[in-house]
């Protein structure tokens, strides 16, 4: 795995603005839920 997209490092969230972006571009919805484990 990449260490720069580390869940410990604090990623930014980037790539599920992305997926969000290109889900909505072609009509359609994503939802994400918080993990009771920590992240999405």
């Amino acid at each position: 795995m990449e260490k720069s997209r580390s869940h410990e490092k604090g990623g930014s969230g980037l790539g599920m603005s992305i997926c969000q972006r290109i889900v909505e571009a072609h009509g359609g919805m994503i939802t994400a839920y918080r993990s009771p484990e920590g992240g999405l």
